[in-house]
């Protein structure tokens, strides 16, 4: 399965698109303006990832990654003078997407509809696939128990890295991924 225009919209309008490398936690204002230096992001400050495009985050090596992009996306700092252009966003959505397509797909041992496949995928891309609630969700979705796949994701991480409170709009996040999972059923 692809994700769906329906469910493609929603993760852009979920992850925001910034043209320059911002942290991922940050105030909406910050984003925009973009990071001065890679050390305004983690591992460095509370501030989140740095981040560029529509959720790309930005790899460094260090004890969770092998491979280093800040040399690539160097340019994209606030200084820098470089921002992303629409199609580059898009293309970066599209080769961050393609393991996540492939792999759920190759996990889902039933049908599934759409809106569930595209619930998956976008939990998936912002909490990665190793989440204990998005491993449930799957599970739940292989044993076709809908409601309980729905609230493991409604359950899933609202805690940005570093935060000591649930953040509201991570929250709100996955309580509308839930809903669209639960969305039409009646198409199994």
């Amino acid at each position: 399965m692809n994700l769906s225009p329906i469910g493609r919209a929603f993760l852009i309008k979920k992850e925001g698109k910034y043209p320059k490398v911002y942290a991922d936690l940050d105030t909406e204002f910050n984003k925009r303006k973009g990071l001065i230096r890679w050390e305004d992001a983690k591992p460095y400050t509370d501030k989140g990832w740095p981040t560029i495009g529509i959720g790309h985050l930005v790899y460094y090596r260090g004890p969770t990654w092998s491979k280093d992009e800040r040399a690539q996306f160097e340019s994209y700092l606030r200084n820098g003078g470089s921002s992303l252009t629409e199609q580059q966003m898009q293309d970066m959505l599209d080769a961050d997407l393609a393991p996540y397509l492939s792999r759920i797909s190759k996990k889902l041992e039933v049908p599934v509809t759409q809106n569930q496949f595209d619930a998956l995928v976008v939990m998936a891309f912002n909490t990665g696939m190793g989440n204990q609630n998005f491993r449930l969700a799957l599970k739940e979705t292989n044993n076709q128990n809908w409601q309980a796949a729905a609230e493991a994701i409604a359950g899933g991480p609202v805690y940005g890295s570093g935060s000591s409170a649930p953040l509201p709009g991570l929250q709100q996040r996955r309580r509308e991924e839930a809903e669209m999972y639960l969305k039409d059923l009646d198409k199994l």
